[in-house]
Parts: C-alpha cells; structure tokens; sequence
C-alpha cells in the first residue's frame, strides 16, 4: 500500500510539473509579484514621453544644404500655409509612437484629420519601417534595393507595415518628409 501511495504521489507531482507555464504563473505568488513589477514597468514606460530624439540621423532639408530637424521641418510647412487639424483629438490619448496595432487608429482613410503631432508620429512610423526594412538588406544599403525590400513585404492587409506605410504616403506632408529624407541619406549624385 505504502509503495503504491508513493507512486501515485510521484505520478502527481510528475504530472504537476508537466502542466503549462501559464497555470503555474498564476498559482506561483512571486511570480504574481513578478508579473505585477512588470506591468508597472509597461504602464510607466507606455506612459513616458520620449526624450530623445530618435531620427537624428534623418535630414528634412534640401539635399546638399543644411540639416534640418523632423521639428524644425514641421514648422516650415506650417510657415508656408499648410493647415493642420487643430481639433481635439481623442484617438491620440496615450500614444506616443505609433505601431501596426495604432495605426489606423490615427490615420483615417481620409487623412484630413491630422494634427502636427499626428504627423509627425506617422512620419516617424515610417521611418522606422524603412530602418527596419534597410536591416533586412544583405550588403550596402541603397535606395533600389530598400524599395525592392518594401515591395517583397507588401502584402494589401490593414496589418502589413508596409501596405501602411504606402497608405501614410498619401498625406502631402509625410509624403515630402519621407522623399527629403530618402534623398538625403541616398544622394543621387
């Protein structure tokens, strides 16, 4: 009797090793510790507004003349009588970069509802496609083979970077930033 009492005990802690991670996370309380720290973690950086710069080696400016910020672009358009939307713009709440999953929630299939800082996420979504997709690129990167790495991604689904990459280019404004910037870093001449 002892021996098959020891044997049911084994095959029971046999099987308990063998159930899933996600029931032993929720039985487990330092790893509902665990989880709790790294949910704070996820709201405080969700929540934090980026201080650095991240396109500071994107130029906005006429090729060969000088540099200009994604900031600095912004205004310059603004100065020469672009109109941005300057209502309220709920969608935007709690978005600071956006992501496949944010896009369309910002850009509408109309794309007259912009405001300055709208587009200047959208552009910075952009040109994080195009860094991740020049990473892709065995070799020297150059502007043919970037867009021959954008077309072999594209695939027409609202969650393809690409296709909303393409979508994000019919605004005059990310159009004339992502063509600036493209010149810049692959100079024709």
């Amino acid at each position: 009797m002892l021996f098959f009492t020891e044997y049911c005990w084994g095959e029971f802690f046999n099987y308990s090793l063998q159930i899933s991670q996600n029931v032993l996370n929720i039985v487990h309380p330092a790893t509902e510790a665990l989880k709790r720290i790294a949910i704070m973690v996820r709201m405080e950086t969700s929540t934090a507004k980026p201080t650095v710069n991240r396109q500071a080696h994107w130029n906005f400016g006429n090729p060969h003349g000088n540099a200009v910020s994604l900031e600095e672009f912004l205004a310059q358009q603004e100065a020469a009588g672009f109109s941005f939307f300057e209502g309220k713009e709920p969608w935007l709440k709690g978005i600071h970069e956006l992501s496949w999953q944010t896009f369309f929630r910002v850009c509408t299939e109309e794309m007259d509802d912009l405001s300055q800082k709208a587009v200047k996420l959208v552009i910075e979504y952009c040109l994080g496609i195009l860094n991740e997709s020049a990473k892709k690129i065995r070799g020297r990167v150059s502007l043919a083979r970037l867009e021959d790495a954008l077309n072999a991604q594209y695939d027409e689904q609202y969650d393809n970077k690409v296709y909303q990459y393409r979508w994000a280019l019919r605004h005059p404004v990310v159009k004339e930033a992502i063509t600036k910037a493209l010149a810049n870093r692959f100079p024709a001449c």
